[in-house]
């Protein structure tokens, strides 16, 4: 999630660590291999400013 706001909406990484700590919802999506996890980072897009296209 860092890397793809770096990316996408041209972010330091330290605001978008900042960003991710106070506003993604991260949940483990799966278990494969114990001890690694899937996880899946979703971002409100409505916190993203109005013009911003992915």
């Amino acid at each position: 999630m860092i890397n793809f706001l770096e990316h996408f909406a041209n972010l330091s990484a330290e605001d978008a660590y900042v960003l991710c700590s106070l506003a993604v919802n991260f949940h483990i999506t799966q278990v494969v291999n114990s001890p690694q996890k899937g996880v899946h980072g979703m971002l409100p897009k409505s916190i993203l400013p109005y013009n911003f296209k992915f």
